[in-house]
This record gives C-alpha cells, structure tokens and sequence, in this order.
C-alpha cells in the first residue's frame, strides 16, 4: 500500500482536476462516472502496470475493453443463463463476456508476469508511472522485506501463473463497480448531511500537512 499511494495520489489528482473544470463551467457532474474512471484508472495503474487517464482518453485500450467486460451485451447475458453449455460451446460463445476483452486482460496480465520475472531488482518494483517529486511516499521496507524472506523460505507450494490471471481478474471485476457505487453513495449522503460533511473535511485537513499531504 505505501509503494501505491503515489500512484493513487496521481489519479485521485487528475480526478480533482475534471471535476474542477466541471465547478468552474457550473456543469453538473454524474459522479457515478467520475468515481468509475477513477476505480479505473486506479485499478489499471496499481494492479496491471497500465496508466489511463479515462477522463482524457476514453478510448484507450484498456478502457474499451474493460468498459466491454463489465457492461456485457444483454443477448450474451440471457444466452448464458438461459443455454446448456454444450449448446454454448457449439455457438462458440464461452460465457456473456466477451472472449477478446478476457484475452486482452490475460494477454497483458501475462506481460506484467513475465517482466517481473525478468527483473532483477524485484524488492523494488513500484510503477514508473509517477513522478519523482512524489518517491518520499514510499519507504523502503527493508524490515518487511525480511519478515517475508522469512516466511515464504518455508513455503513449498508458489502461486501459478494461472492463479495470479485468475486473481487479477477477480480483483478488476470485484473492484471496479463496488468501489465506484460506495464512493457514489458516500457522496450523496454527505450532499444530504452539510454537518457531516463538515466534519470530515476538518478530519481529513487536521491529516495533512500545509503542502496538502499526507
């Protein structure tokens, strides 16, 4: 969590930014899709070495078809609940996502593996996607690092490639929506509650410094 705060801190940075723009033009904002970019863009950053700015390029790759394999066409949903799998498997149709936004995802998930395989340097992998002037977040960890050594020195059974796609995907899939739907939640409650609202602003500015951090 330490080496991916700077990384967070860059999206929820250009989600300020948009929503700035939308302030200063008095536009409304759906903050449903605003809060979805960022899980978006969070999620593409931290978790599949990827950086998206959904805000300024929709139609990036990463976003096409990760908007592809959480918004799957309403045939495919009824097919695959309403067919037998052999009747599936002959229609050539595996389940309601489609096939080339799940081979998108493992193609590149598979890309992450084999170039932290490749790595010499693997205590240090953090994304290079963040700026320099934001490094003083991450600590080296040396202490952790050793407890880990420790522990998996005793541990016969790794983690196949096969679990770390199937993991990946659960954790895009999983996150994506919930996040996006509890941060929306939480923000129309606060609209409603100018008093709490209040309140957690002052908690949150009593947590960080005068440059604004954390």
């Amino acid at each position: 969590m330490k080496k991916m705060f700077p990384m967070i801190k860059q999206c929820l940075d250009e989600l300020l930014n948009t929503l700035e723009m939308y302030a200063n033009d008095k536009k409304e904002v759906d903050m449903k899709l605003m809060y979805g970019n960022l899980t978006m863009d969070v999620i593409s950053t931290c978790a599949f070495a990827t950086k998206t700015n959904s805000y300024k390029d929709p139609n990036s790759p990463f976003i096409k078809n990760a908007h592809k394999a959480l918004n799957p066409k309403s045939y495919r949903l009824v097919l695959s609940i309403m067919l037998p799998k052999f009747v599936m498997k002959f229609i050539n149709m595996k389940h309601a996502i489609e096939e080339t936004s799940c081979q998108f995802f493992f193609k590149l998930t598979r890309l992450i593996i084999n170039d932290r395989k490749n790595k010499k340097d693997k205590a240090n992998e953090v994304s290079d996607e963040f700026d320099s002037n934001e490094s003083h977040h991450v600590n080296e960890g040396k202490e952790e690092l050793e407890i880990q050594k420790k522990v998996m020195s005793g541990v016969e059974h790794y983690i196949t490639d096969d679990e770390i796609l199937a993991n990946a995907w659960i954790f895009f899939v999983a996150g994506y929506e919930t996040t996006a739907t509890t941060l929306s939640f939480a923000t129309y409650e606060l609209a409603l509650n100018p008093d709490v609202q209040q309140k957690l602003y002052e908690e949150v500015m009593s947590s960080v410094d005068t440059n604004g951090e954390i």
